[in-house]
């Protein structure tokens, strides 16, 4: 039922412009900063206008791909990208206050530092969102003991490693903000590399590699300027200052790779095994009990409380990873009994609709016999009044049945009619007035429309549109007469998290405040001629043919519902947008064309070539009737046939290999191909057109009349 049918499209990359820009500015950044550092003001004020200014752009450029980005969890991860990157942006214009307005050297630690130090919490949670599903509440608990175990290992390791050796002659809040510095941005870091452990990227796994890059840098750069603040070295004009313009030029070329993503640009997918991640916690205590040892000489009485909290830290985040870990197992077992239970579904589905749809094949060609002959007997003045409601209450039974045979022949989930151009408000109007018209009792009808979905969209629109109409009805039965039956559709993104395709869906649904349908009976509604209503009632194929609309889609249906509380039925197809210079023709019912030439019938069936004749006949064709293929070859071979209609399965050979052997033959003519069911019909290339039985006798005569008309057309032009 997932079916996934995507063109091949050229790798994205940073534009070649924007790698330039960046790198152009990075080197005017590094001459300025070196060529100004005899100059203590200038090379200040250099370094902080080019910092202030990097910052601001990497914030700008993350917010505005937010807006661009479809997918809802990497547009919140881009946001709190921005926010880190406007934080650091706030920090740089407190530190430029106290050095160029105020004309003093920046004092430590300064209010600067809470814009320094708090841009990576929000990198923590723009990690946490990208490529996060909406679904995945258990791998984000597991997520959240991770960078817990990673934080209270840096704090315990940078602790033993700076504190004893920096408290010399500073305060303890002067060594614990210098500190800050490495330990948030390597647990950021570390943080960083386990969510990009702990799944299989795609395409964004370049945009992801690029942002590691950019903390990498900031990791780097912060440890060495917190070095530099312990031992008293830092100043503006180091070579350390470009590092800074050089990690927010990373998160500037992450965020235009992003906007070059295709908007079906495959999701990451969990892993569900990982042997880096399993040793993430033994990693981190194995450092802190390592670094301990080796760094026992520089123990102090005064890092008991820090090794106090970080273990305590430590423990919990042990629990909440465990907790996360137990909480996703849970739901791969859930998930993958739910996919177990989706192809039994599937499997049942398939070989009743293969039983069906041989069904309808042969009911079909009974039909198009009777449907033939009945066109022909209303057109017989003799008839009279009485005579032709006989006729008319025929025809409705016939077309009662021939709307049986092709609901059997939905359930086969081969490819129906073809996909044109559709507004899917149009079928929700028109469903929507033929329950009004239709419903008993006073029901409140009523049409939500969502504004993504206005658009013209390609699909078979007499199968969706029954398809939503059989759900309609089943809202209208379920309901009281003061009920309220809501009719929609909507555009949605699916992430492809739960085994289905990603990519933009156009939902088609239908929600009612009707009784409900108990759980159990979840997954056995879709099955073909179950039904909880009497036989009089209802036939049990209306959310089967749903179902395999659906399917036929490469979409899928969603359920929700519970005794008492109302049904909400969706249908999910892909959603193809189209132009409006697409939208189809509606085919009128017209009276018989009249034309001339001579037909060759060709089928192994009574019924359908005398119906054919019949009606052929009655609008001036010579008609000559071929049992089979082989006979079909030997009346061209020795009379004028100017069109061929033939069958498309009959026995020795189809109506594929006819036309083949009719072109071989030298027959230039129209050739119309007439089938019974879907599956029937493999190849059409090269037929005139293809007509499915049953065959009313306006559409055959229409048809005929067409091809012949193009064929003299085509030949004159010639």
């Amino acid at each position: 039922m997932d079916l996934t049918l995507q063109n091949e499209s050229p790798r994205a990359r940073v534009p070649p412009r924007v790698l330039a820009a960046l790198g152009a500015g990075t080197l005017l950044f590094l001459v300025g900063d070196v060529g100004l550092r005899q100059h203590q003001t200038l090379v200040h004020a250099w370094a902080n206008l080019g910092w202030t200014l990097v910052s601001f752009l990497a914030a700008w450029k993350c917010l505005r791909t937010a807006r661009r980005t479809p997918h809802r969890s990497r547009a919140r991860a881009w946001r709190w990208f921005g926010a880190g990157c406007t934080l650091w942006f706030v920090g740089m214009l407190a530190w430029s206050y106290f050095e160029l307005a105020l004309e003093e050297f920046t004092p430590f630690p300064a209010i600067s530092e809470l814009g320094f130090q708090g841009m990576v919490l929000p990198f923590v949670m723009g990690f946490y969102e990208y490529g996060r599903d909406e679904r995945d509440t258990a791998i984000g608990l597991k997520l959240v003991g991770d960078y817990g175990v990673m934080f209270a290992s840096m704090i315990m390791s940078t602790a033993i490693l700076y504190y004893v050796p920096a408290r010399a002659d500073v305060s303890v809040w002067y060594v614990v903000c210098a500190l800050g510095y490495p330990v948030l941005h390597f647990s950021a870091l570390s943080f960083a590399l386990v969510t990009y452990w702990q799944r299989e990227w795609r395409e964004n796994g370049r945009v992801l590699g690029w942002l590691i890059a950019a903390t990498a840098v900031h990791t780097l750069v912060t440890t060495l300027y917190a070095h530099s603040l312990l031992t008293h070295s830092y100043e503006a004009g180091h070579d350390l200052d470009v590092l800074w313009v050089v990690g927010f030029a990373f998160v500037i070329a992450a965020a235009h790779l992003e906007d070059e993503l295709p908007a079906g640009a495959t999701p990451p997918r969990l892993r569900e095994g990982s042997v880096w991640d399993a040793l993430v916690p033994s990693a981190m205590l194995g450092v802190v009990v390592v670094i301990t040892y080796v760094y026992r000489a520089q123990w102090s009485p005064e890092l008991v409380p820090v090794f106090l909290g970080g273990g305590l830290l430590l423990v919990a985040s042990l629990a909440v990873r465990t907790l996360g870990y137990q909480a996703y197992e849970r739901d791969l077992r859930e998930k993958s009994r739910g996919q177990e239970r989706e192809l039994m579904q599937a499997q049942k589905m398939q070989a009743l609709g293969t039983l069906a749809g041989g069904i309808a094949h042969d009911f079909n060609n009974l039909l198009s016999g009777m449907l033939g002959g009945v066109g022909l007997l209303r057109r017989m003045p003799e008839l009279g009044p009485r005579g032709q409601s006989y006729v008319d209450l025929m025809e409705q039974s016939m077309l009662r049945a021939a709307e049986l045979a092709k609901r059997l022949r939905a359930l086969s989930r081969a490819p129906s009619g073809a996909r044109v151009a559709f507004r899917p408000r149009d079928l929700a109007s028109r469903v929507a007035v033929l329950i009004e018209r239709g419903a008993s009792g006073a029901r409140d009808v009523r049409i939500e429309l969502d504004e993504d979905a206005l658009g013209y969209f390609l699909g078979d629109v007499g199968v969706l549109e029954q398809g939503l109409l059989n759900l309609a009805l089943n809202a209208q039965h379920a309901t009281t007469t003061d009920g309220v039956i809501t009719i929609g559709v909507a555009l949605r993104h699916e992430s492809g998290g739960t085994g289905r395709v990603a990519g933009d869906y156009l939902v088609l649904f239908v929600r009612d405040d009707g009784c409900g349908i108990p759980e159990e009976m979840h997954t056995r509604v879709f099955e073909p001629f179950f039904t909880t209503r009497s036989p009089e009632e209802g036939t049990g194929l209306g959310l089967a043919m749903v179902h395999a609309a659906a399917a036929d889609h490469g979409g899928f249906v969603h359920l929700e519902s519970a005794p008492g509380e109302g049904t909400l039925v969706e249908m999910w197809v892909p959603a193809e947008p189209a132009s409006e210079s697409m939208v189809p023709v509606e085919e009128q019912r017209a009276a018989l064309p009249v034309g001339r030439g001579r037909v060759l019938v060709v089928d192994d069936r009574d019924g359908p070539l005398l119906a054919a004749k019949a009606v052929l006949e009655a609008c001036g064709y010579d008609v000559e009737l071929a049992w089979s293929g082989r006979a079909a070859l030997s009346i061209v071979a020795r009379e004028s046939v100017d069109l061929v209609l033939t069958d498309a399965v009959m026995p020795g050979m189809g109506g594929r290999e006819l036309f083949e052997r009719l072109r071989e033959a030298h027959f230039d003519g129209p050739v119309i191909l007439m089938s019974g069911h879907h599956e029937e019909v493999i190849d059409t290339q090269g037929f005139a057109c293809t007509l499915e039985k049953p065959v009313a006798a306006h559409v055959l005569a229409a048809a005929v009349y067409e091809a012949l008309g193009a064929a003299r057309q085509s030949a004159a032009a010639g």
